[in-house]
């Protein structure tokens, strides 16, 4: 059930790395407006989120053709409503992104971490989450984790 306070949140954070890279790019940045609705669990309501992400990626061919993208790092910065209290919130989010394509497997993993600052006493959201897959050349999954480390409040 923890988990659920900042799913959506996560999902405003991972879903910036859809951002496309320009052919033949060794590093790019850019900036993503974002904007989405997040339960927040602590306080029992919606909030409405909103910021911009700043995403700086590199990309690197070795010499048998494999595709190293990373380290990806997204960096999300904004502030948050509460729909029901108007509690406002300033919130942070970094997320390193590390994904190697090589002979057709696959490899990817995320750690996550975000926070949300009440302006005023209600309670602070906490979190931490990684994901790790492995999908070799025929398309086995040799590896698969989701694990939230950890999302609490404190403090209000």
């Amino acid at each position: 059930m923890l988990a659920k306070r900042f799913l959506p949140l996560l999902a405003l954070v991972v879903g910036a790395g859809a951002v496309a890279l320009p052919a033949g790019a060794a590093t790019t940045t850019n900036r993503v407006p974002v904007s989405g609705i997040a339960f927040n669990s602590c306080a029992g309501e919606l909030m409405f989120v909103q910021g911009t992400i700043m995403v700086v990626t590199g990309k690197t061919t070795d010499e048998s053709g494999g595709i190293h993208f990373g380290p990806t790092h997204f960096t999300q910065h904004g502030t948050a409503i509460g729909l029901t209290t108007g509690r406002e919130y300033v919130f942070h989010a970094v997320q390193t992104n590390m994904e190697n394509d090589t002979n057709g497997g696959f490899a990817r993993t995320l750690t996550t971490q975000i926070i949300a600052v009440s302006k005023g006493n209600g309670p602070n959201l906490i979190g931490q989450a990684t994901f790790h897959m492995t999908i070799t050349p025929t398309g086995e999954i040799t590896a698969f984790f989701n694990h939230v480390n950890f999302f609490r409040c404190a403090g209000g």
